[in-house]
C-alpha cells in the first residue's frame, strides 16, 4: 500500500497524526484537551444511514477542500486554516460557485436557510422559506447553476419534498407528497441538467425504502424520468392504503420484500461520467436474513443512455451489480468517483461478516462496474476503537484523495476522521 496518512480531530481545534493501531502520547494529549466536540447525529441515532449532522467535504475553486462540521452548538466551515462560524444551522449540507464562494443550506427557527460565504470576507445569512420541524431521517442536498442556487428538501407542509430556487418570487416546487425523505441532487452543467435520487423512510418498519430517480432540464422548473418522459407533479413515492393516490417517481433499486429482494434500500454517492450519464450506489439488506450472505450488500447502478444497469447478462446468467462477490464481507455504503466511463472507484464502509465494527476501505472497477476489485482496508483498527467509520466524504486533486469521516458507537459525541492516500493505491 502506497504512503497514507490519517488525522483525528474532535472539532477543529487541533488535529493529530493517527497511524492504525498506534497513538503517540503526545497526540493522545492533543485530542483528550479538546474542548469542542462533533456530534454525529441529531434527534434518533441513524447510525451508517445518511447522518443529518455528518461532517461534509467539498472542493470550492483553487484552494484546499473546504469541511462543514457540527457541533452542539453551532455549525463551522473551514477552509484551510480559517474556520468561520455560522451559527447553528441543522442538517446544513454544501455547494460552491465556481469563483469559490460557499452556499450552505439549513434548518433554523422554523425556516430554511441559505448561508453564503465568498473566499474572503463574511458569511451572509438569507431566510429562504418557514419550514416545518423535518422528521429525523429527512435530510437536504443542493447545488449551484448559473441561475442560481437550487436545493432539495423538506416541502412546505409535513411529508413533503419540495425544490426551492433564489429567483425572485420563486416559490417552493412540491415534487412528492405523503413521504419524509432523504434527497441526493447533483448538477450536469455542459447539460444544464439537475439529477435528483429520493429515498423515502417508512415510519411502520423503520427503514429507508427504495431509491427513485428523476431529472430537470430547465433547472428545476419541471422534472422527468431518465428517457425525457415527463411527470405529473406531485408525485407519490410510497402507496397509500386509503386516499388520493398519485403517480410513482422512476424506481431504481431492486424491489420486492417479500420474495427475497432488496429492504432497508439507501442511495449513496451520486456522480457522472463524461457523458452525462448518472451513477450512484445503494446500500441494501435482504429482509429476515434470507439465504447464507452478508447482511449487508451494495450495489452500483447507472443509466446508459437507454436502460438503468440494474441486472446485466454475463453471457450465461443475469448479475446484478454489487460491490463484493464475497459473501464474507458486509459493505453498508460509502461515495463513489466515476474517473471516465469504465474506471471506476469508491470509499466504502465493510466489515467481515463476524466482525462487530465497519472499518473503511476502497473498491474500484474498470468495466463500468460489471465487477469490482476486493476491497481494500484502509484503516484497519474499528476493533480497537469499538466503533464503526461511517458516512464517508472525499474529493479527488490531482493523483491525490482528501477525505473525511465520522466515528460512531452510540456516544454523544463522535470524533471526525480527515486524511489522504495517492490514487496509486488503486493499481
Amino acid at each position: 500500500m502506497k504512503r497514507r496518512k490519517f488525522l483525528e480531530s474532535l472539532g477543529t481545534a487541533a488535529t493529530s497524526t493517527l497511524v492504525p493501531g498506534l497513538l503517540r502520547g503526545d497526540e493522545r494529549r492533543n485530542v483528550d484537551d479538546l474542548k469542542f466536540k462533533i456530534l454525529l447525529r441529531s434527534g434518533r441515532p441513524l447510525g451508517w444511514f445518511p447522518n443529518v449532522t455528518a461532517p461534509r467535504l467539498l472542493a470550492a475553486g483553487d484552494g484546499p477542500p473546504v469541511l462543514l462540521l457540527h457541533s452542539a452548538a453551532d455549525t463551522v466551515l473551514q477552509r484551510g486554516p480559517r474556520r468561520q462560524s455560522l451559527g447553528l444551522l441543522a442538517r446544513a449540507r454544501l455547494t460552491a460557485d465556481p469563483n469559490g464562494t460557499v452556499h450552505i443550506a439549513g434548518f433554523r427557527d422554523g425556516g430554511l436557510w441559505l448561508v453564503r460565504v465568498p473566499p474572503t470576507g463574511r458569511p451572509v445569512s438569507r431566510r429562504w422559506a418557514t419550514a416545518p420541524e423535518p422528521h429525523a431521517a429527512a435530510g437536504l442536498d443542493l447545488v449551484w447553476t448559473p441561475e442560481g442556487v437550487r436545493i432539495a428538501a423538506p416541502g412546505p407542509t409535513p411529508q413533503t419534498v419540495a425544490v426551492y430556487s433564489d429567483a425572485p418570487e420563486a416559490r417552493p416546487l412540491v415534487l412528492t407528497v405523503h413521504a419524509w425523505a432523504h434527497p441526493i441532487l447533483r448538477y450536469d452543467a455542459a447539460r444544464r441538467r439537475l439529477h435528483l435520487l429520493l429515498c423515502p423512510w417508512i415510519d411502520a418498519s423503520a427503514i429507508y425504502s427504495t431509491v427513485y430517480y428523476l431529472r430537470s432540464d430547465d433547472h428545476g422548473a419541471t422534472w422527468r424520468r431518465a428517457d425525457g418522459t415527463a411527470y405529473e407533479l406531485p408525485l407519490q413515492p410510497n402507496s397509500r392504503e386509503h386516499g388520493l393516490e398519485r403517480p410513482c417517481p422512476e424506481v431504481v433499486s431492486i424491489t420486492g420484500q417479500p420474495n427475497g429482494g432488496h429492504s432497508n434500500t439507501l442511495a449513496h454517492g451520486l456522480e457522472l461520467d463524461p457523458e452525462g450519464h448518472p451513477h450512484f450506489l445503494y446500500s441494501f439488506n435482504r429482509p429476515y436474513h434470507l439465504a447464507r450472505e452478508p447482511f449487508m450488500r451494495c450495489a452500483h447502478v447507472c443509466w446508459d443512455g437507454a436502460k438503468w444497469s440494474l441486472d446485466r447478462w454475463d453471457g450465461s446468467r443475469w448479475k446484478f451489480g454489487e460491490l463484493s462477490a464475497d459473501f464474507a464481507v458486509d459493505i453498508a455504503g460509502g461515495c463513489l468517483d466515476v474517473v471516465d466511463g469504465n474506471n471506476l472507484r469508491a470509499l466504502v464502509m465493510f466489515k467481515g461478516r463476524k466482525e462487530p465494527w465497519l472499518e473503511l476501505g476502497i473498491t474500484s472497477s474498470r468495466d463500468h462496474g460489471r465487477t469490482w476489485s476486493p476491497v481494500k482496508p484502509l484503516a484497519p483498527d474499528a476493533r480497537r476503537k469499538a466503533a464503526h467509520y461511517v458516512t464517508p466524504q472525499w474529493v479527488r486533486q490531482g493523483t491525490r484523495y482528501e477525505f473525511i469521516c465520522a466515528g460512531f458507537n452510540n456516544a454523544s459525541g463522535s470524533p471526525v476522521f480527515r486524511g489522504s492516500f495517492d490514487e496509486g493505491i488503486f493499481s
